[in-house]
């Protein structure tokens, strides 16, 4: 009997958490490489998070680092004139 309960609180919990993701994500298709695609899997097994979390980590990592980026050019070119 209790172990019934935990799967369905478990299977309550990943229901809800796909409600979630479907209301608050949106979800794209991209080609890796397979070498990435390895390095991907590698990765995530050894983080225990998923590859799209990985995804999502990387590029936000990386729009963060570009939003910075312009902003700093952008002020440069404000300070030349």
């Amino acid at each position: 009997m209790r172990e019934t309960k935990k799967n369905l609180i478990r299977f309550l919990l990943r229901l809800s958490c796909d409600s979630l993701y479907l209301k608050f994500m949106k979800k794209i298709a991209l080609y890796i490489a397979e070498q990435q695609d390895a390095r991907l899997k590698a990765l995530a097994a050894r983080l225990g998070v998923t590859q799209a979390e990985l995804f999502r980590r990387f590029l936000e990592e990386g729009l963060v680092k570009e939003e910075r980026a312009q902003e700093e050019r952008d002020r440069s070119a404000h300070a030349r004139h």
